[in-house]
């Protein structure tokens, strides 16, 4: 059930996405399962606000699959079209941001097209591939890289046609699931594979602008992270949406390394270049909320932020920054009361969504945690 209470005035755009929130998210009709022999296509329609949908394919643990799609669709927010292979590079309009873990498929980008073998296989990527070896016998489930709980504003439908390899120079067809016209779409020998990765391999010279972009977007060793992001912030591109992304992923590496002052000097400067993203107001909110150095802390300003996240967009880990930043201020019956919020907002999405359960109790039992924190007299603080 949704709700629309709440302590302040909506903005307009929050009580849009709050009403979008709620519209139930396309329902697939189950297909019959097949078993493709060698050289035989089915085409599956794929859209952005599904779940997982069931191709009714049934692979076979060793087959080889070709796999082609057509369309695009938006992942939602400010992502914009993409195709099945997903976003090339990210922005702060469009991140995974603390949702990373959300994904399908943390690893994948953004708007990819995923799959796994059966409801309790590993996701693998197939959006800008050939295709697969499949690893277990199965059916085949298809989704867009997008978490499952935030798929309200995606738009659009591809179609993906999957085909059981039948040798080179083979070609793979489309057949609209109406039955309309077919399109022939032949597919390149899978030795591209191995070029693609001798094209990755070429762009990881060391100090290469190629290199420094895959650095700082890994953000794997923090001070590695901070040079990569600062060569790229000095070589002043033009692209106020890239620039800010290398401010804010020099951020979060000066973050880990608990030098909060140089993180909340990038993150004002992701704030004025993107004044409108929700995640930057979120994250800001949180340091001054949680850290452990008192120094950095400002409960008011904390809770001024994360009133403004919400605004932007609500969510569940919005609210529960909001309620750590009310602690902060000494507001404990408030953190408690949005906090409270979180909860009954996770656990509804979870029931939404129950393939991405794990996720969902994952987040109930962090909230349920800081409620009892709260009722105690204690503001949360990050380790």
């Amino acid at each position: 059930m949704c709700s629309f209470r709440t302590r302040t005035p909506w903005t307009a755009f929050g009580l849009i996405l709050m009403v979008s929130a709620c519209v139930p998210s396309h329902q697939y009709q189950p297909l019959t399962t097949t078993a493709l022999d060698i050289g035989q296509n089915r085409t599956i329609a794929v859209h952005s606000s599904a779940d997982w949908r069931n191709t009714a394919v049934q692979v076979r643990k060793g087959e080889v699959y070709r796999v082609a799609t057509r369309g695009t669709w938006n992942p939602g927010g400010f992502c914009g079209d993409v195709t099945p292979a997903g976003l090339k590079h990210e922005h702060l309009a469009c991140m995974k941001g603390i949702f990373a873990n959300s994904f399908p498929l943390p690893s994948a980008n953004i708007g990819a097209l995923v799959g796994r073998i059966g409801v309790n296989g590993q996701p693998f990527v197939i959006g800008g591939t050939e295709g697969f070896i499949a690893d277990n016998d199965g059916p085949l489930f298809l989704v867009i890289n997008d978490p499952l709980d935030l798929m309200f504003d995606n738009v659009g439908q591809i179609e993906v046609a999957v085909q059981r390899y039948a040798g080179e120079g083979s070609a793979v067809t489309f057949t609209t699931p109406a039955g309309g016209p077919a399109d022939r779409t032949h597919l390149g020998n899978l030795s591209a594979v191995e070029q693609r990765t001798e094209d990755r391999a070429v762009s990881r010279v060391s100090g290469s602008p190629a290199n420094n972009e895959k650095t700082c977007a890994e953000q794997a060793i923090p001070q590695t992270t901070i040079d990569a992001c600062t060569a790229l912030i000095q070589s002043g591109g033009s692209d106020n949406q890239a620039t800010a992304v290398s401010f804010y992923r020099r951020g979060n590496a000066y973050r880990k390394m608990g030098r909060y002052q140089d993180a909340l000097a990038d993150y004002r400067e992701v704030r004025r270049r993107l004044p409108d993203n929700p995640h930057i107001y979120n994250d800001m909110a949180w340091m001054l909320a949680t850290a452990p150095d008192t120094s950095v802390r400002d409960g008011n300003e904390a809770v001024r932020l994360a009133h403004r996240a919400v605004s932007l967009r609500d969510s569940h880990v919005f609210r529960d920054t909001l309620a750590a930043a009310y602690a902060e201020a000494g507001h404990f019956p408030t953190a408690i009361e949005e906090e409270n919020r979180a909860l009954r907002m996770a656990g509804e999405s979870m029931q939404k969504y129950p393939n991405d359960r794990k996720y969902f109790l994952k987040r109930i039992a962090r909230y349920e945690n800081r409620i009892e924190l709260y009722r105690q007299g204690r503001p949360y603080r990050e380790n």
